[in-house]
C-alpha cells in the first residue's frame, strides 16, 4: 500500500515512521488483483496490516465510525497497534495519542512526518 511504501522510505531516510490509519471500519475497495467485494477488501487490508507489523513500526488505528467497529479493532490487532475511537476520544484524544506515540518510541524527538 502507499502508506507502507511511504513509511519504508522514511525509515530508509533515517526517520522512524508512525502509521496512523483513519477508518470507518468498512473495507470496501480491494487492492485490484481481480477480486471484488468487501471480503476481498478486508482480506487485503489485513494482509497489508500484518506485513507492516513485521517492520516494527508503531501504529494507531483511529475508528471514526458512529458505533465501535469490530473491523477497526481487528486492523489494530493485525498492525500490533493501538485503537482509538474518535467519537470517544475526539480530536484532542487523537492529538494526545499521536504525541504520546511519537514521544515513547525509538526515534523519539525526531520530527514526525
Amino acid at each position: 500500500s502507499a502508506a507502507v511504501r511511504t513509511a519504508a522510505g522514511e525509515e530508509r531516510a533515517g526517520r522512524r515512521p508512525l502509521l496512523v490509519l483513519l477508518t470507518d471500519g468498512r473495507a470496501n475497495v480491494p487492492l485490484g488483483d481481480g477480486r471484488t467485494g468487501k471480503e476481498a477488501a478486508k482480506d487485503d487490508a489485513l494482509a497489508v496490516a500484518r506485513s507492516a507489523r513485521h517492520r516494527g513500526w508503531p501504529a494507531l488505528v483511529v475508528d471514526s465510525s458512529r458505533r465501535a467497529s469490530p473491523f477497526a479493532a481487528e486492523l489494530a490487532d493485525a498492525l500490533g497497534g493501538r485503537l482509538l475511537r474518535l467519537p470517544g476520544g475526539g480530536c484532542g484524544g487523537l492529538a494526545d495519542a499521536v504525541a504520546t506515540m511519537t514521544a515513547d518510541g525509538p526515534g523519539a524527538g525526531s520530527e514526525p512526518r
